[in-house]
């Protein structure tokens, strides 16, 4: 996509587009979201 004239401006006004009106398009959640892996966990090595 770098080869063609004026492919990643289009995809960076696109992000920007997305990212500034993501919650009035998509909406957001009612409560915040909970992971159920603790902060800071650590991969049991095998």
């Amino acid at each position: 996509y770098r080869a063609m004239p004026g492919v990643k401006s289009v995809g960076d006004q696109v992000y920007e587009q997305i990212r500034d009106n993501r919650y009035s398009w998509f909406g957001k959640r009612s409560t915040t979201y909970k992971s159920v892996y603790p902060v800071g966990c650590k991969a049991n090595p095998s």
